[in-house]
């Protein structure tokens, strides 16, 4: 493996997660018992810095917000001089825990919005509403690079143009459109 030249890294920090999306990808992984600490993961970071040239780390779960060492992590990162990126369902995402999150060094969001509004969404436990205004917010008053990650399924696929409109009026730099993996919770639904 040190032939490899890795330049960026996907660390799970926790398999904690708040929702419960139909067609979740992990949902046999999720609420473990085995995470790692976060020692565990601020010293995995620091050794294969120490082998790799890596320059990016995007942080998921579940849901890395759930992970009550989520800023010390970013900012573990951050001062290695590591491009500090997370992929989030914001539900748990408020202004100042986004100031937080823009203090410790963290460059990109991208947050999972589906829709535009609730109607068909499949992300149990969302209000769409809500996380759109939250990614305006963060477009327009931070530091961080926003995504808009929207996964095209069934209930959506004749509105994507819609979500893409929403996109590009909060400000978000970003977006990634990814198809259903047939794994996890999509096989049962």
């Amino acid at each position: 493996m040190k032939d490899k030249k890795y330049t960026s890294i996907r660390l799970e920090v926790t398999s904690g997660c708040n929702l419960k999306c139909k067609y979740c990808h992990n949902s046999e992984y999720i609420n473990r018992k085995d995470d790692m600490t976060t020692d565990e993961i601020l010293t995995l970071v620091s050794e294969t810095k120490k082998v790799y040239d890596i320059n990016k780390i995007l942080l998921t779960g579940g849901e890395p917000l759930v992970n009550k060492d989520i800023i010390l992590i970013i900012k573990h990162i951050s001062e290695l001089g590591i491009k500090a990126d997370m992929v989030t369902n914001a539900t748990l995402l408020t202004k100042s825990l986004a100031k937080e999150l823009e203090e410790a060094g963290l460059k990109r969001i991208r947050i999972s919005i589906d829709t535009v509004t609730d109607e068909n969404s499949l992300r149990d436990g969302t209000i769409t509403e809500n996380l759109w205004k939250k990614a305006e917010w963060i477009a327009k008053n931070t530091g961080i690079e926003v995504c808009i990650h929207t996964v095209c399924n069934p209930s959506n696929a004749d509105k994507l143009f819609d979500v893409y409109q929403k996109v590009c009026a909060i400000g978000a730099s970003r977006w990634r459109v990814f198809d259903i993996g047939f794994q996890g919770g999509a096989l049962k639904n």
